[in-house]
């Protein structure tokens, strides 16, 4: 240890709890490790011993890397603290360090490091949840108006990172029609601390409309006053697609059960109609006509319950002439085809 230093340097900087070496730069230029402290030492897995009189390049820096040394040298040349960060692979995985580099003579910085490896690895699986989940997350400061948009929101939006993140750009993204409902569901938000959740278009720079639906949340000061807002926004669109496309598929079931009914109820009553005509039993006429015009008012009747056109409970028969008089009162001609579209689900 150099007499810079001095013995008291050296305790406190055994002391800490994060790597932290003083550093040399030689008269040839070249820049050596004169002490590493035990956390340093732990985690280059060397010794102390080991360590003192090395090369910076060799224990320090990342292979290939030369930006650590530059930035020393600059902490001395300018006589100013330089931050830095440095990725190591070691024995037992990939390490993420952050830095300062703080010169304490002309020729003598101290640096102090601090493992944020499982910090940027809980980052990176949240990133990776977010996509997997098509759900991005949004902040919004109350009190300044700074917003932060996650990686996802910004790849759903199809905005990069030039966009700035503020409520003008957010509500830009939105589409017309839709502005109005997002501005009061956060103004819910802020003032109640709950909201509905809320499903919108968001029309991307490119033309594209994704559908997506937001939820939200309002953090307090220990006045009780509104100081953040902060939510999720999740993509949704192929989600309704498959939900339209399940509607769809339903109501054309909906519709073949009913051809299957008209055919097994009414044609086959037709038929045994024809068959007694042809063999002459007028009884028998009667009574599969009788039956299919029957079934006709049943199903008209059912028809008619599910499109509200009958009202007062359900009701299974139309008298005669009642469907015309309904049709008449809806300011329909009786003589059009009647239209019998679906409800809506």
């Amino acid at each position: 240890m150099t007499a810079e230093l001095g013995a008291t340097g050296a305790v406190l900087l055994g002391a800490l709890p994060d790597p932290a070496a003083v550093l040399e730069r030689t008269d040839e230029g070249g820049l050596r490790l004169i002490h590493g402290n035990p956390a340093l030492a732990d985690a280059l897995d060397r010794s102390q011993e080991e360590l003192a009189g090395t090369d910076v390049r060799a224990v320090l820096q990342a292979d290939g890397d030369g930006r650590l040394v530059e930035r020393i040298n600059r902490a001395l040349d300018e006589q100013c603290e330089v931050a830095y960060e440095v990725i190591r692979e070691r024995a037992h995985g990939r390490h993420v360090h952050i830095g300062a580099i703080t010169p304490v003579t002309t020729s003598q910085v101290v640096i102090v490091e601090r493992d944020v490896s499982d910090e940027r690895r809980s980052s990176d699986r949240l990133t990776d949840l977010e996509a997997l989940s098509h759900t991005g997350t949004w902040s919004w400061g109350l009190l300044d108006g700074t917003m932060t948009w996650s990686t996802e929101l910004r790849r759903i939006a199809g905005v990069g990172t030039g966009l700035p993140a503020n409520l003008e750009s957010a509500l830009s993204l939105v589409h017309p029609e839709d502005r109005d409902r997002v501005t009061r569901a956060l103004d819910e938000v802020r003032e109640t601390g709950t909201s509905e959740e809320v499903q919108y278009r968001v029309v991307r720079p490119s033309g594209e409309q994704r559908t997506v639906c937001t939820r939200a949340s309002r953090a307090m000061d220990n006045t009780g006053s509104p100081i953040r807002l902060y939510g999720t926004m999740q993509d949704v669109t192929e989600r309704r697609a498959l939900e339209a496309g399940e509607v769809a598929r339903q109501r054309m079931m909906r519709q073949q059960d009913r051809a299957m009914q008209l055919n097994d109820d009414v044609i086959q009553s037709l038929a045994r109609a024809w068959l007694a005509i042809d063999l002459d039993r007028p009884d028998e006429v009667r009574a599969a006509v009788t039956e299919g015009m029957d079934t006709v008012r049943r199903m008209m009747a059912q028809l008619m319950q599910a499109t509200g056109t009958l009202h007062g409970g359900a009701r299974h028969g139309l008298r005669p002439g009642e469907l015309a008089h309904l049709r008449a009162a809806r300011g329909e001609r009786v003589d059009e085809p009647i239209q019998l579209d679906e409800p809506c689900p």
